[in-house]
């Protein structure tokens, strides 16, 4: 029988494996997945890091998996400029839409009204609200 182990940190041998495994499985269906990591960062005059977005563009699509504002600067349209921004890298980038992924007490208003619909919602995680997931096809945006 096969031994499973739980652990935290992967060496990343393992982690090289399983990724180079999932990458040949996919590839006979999609062809080579081309990962493209991308950064939004707006910083005040001063230096300080004022609001930023992290997202990937994968499979034809950006995904956005960070976007913070600092508490100073909410409200004052920061993160609808960054969201506008990585739509527009996006776009140059050739991809069909955007998707994410936020909590209920996060930002699922902020999204919806920024022309996001609703894909998938699921109640009780965490414990107690829950995880909407959104997307934002182009040509439908």
């Amino acid at each position: 029988m096969t031994a499973i182990t739980a652990c935290a940190h992967p060496g990343k041998a393992a982690q090289k494996i399983i990724g180079a495994g999932l990458a040949e499985g996919m590839k006979g269906r999609l062809g080579s997945v081309r990962i493209r990591p991308i950064w939004l960062l707006s910083h005040a005059a001063d230096g300080t890091l004022q609001g930023g977005l992290k997202a990937e563009t994968r499979y034809g699509w950006l995904y956005v998996e960070q976007l913070w504002v600092a508490e100073t600067c909410r409200g004052q349209g920061l993160g609808s400029a960054l969201l506008e921004a990585a739509e527009a890298e996006a776009r140059r980038s050739g991809c069909a839409g955007v998707h994410l992924h936020t909590l209920a007490f996060q930002a699922p208003a902020f999204y919806a009204k920024r022309g996001y619909r609703q894909v998938g919602q699921l109640d009780g995680l965490p414990p107690g609200a829950a995880s909407h997931w959104f997307a934002k096809p182009f040509e439908e945006g």
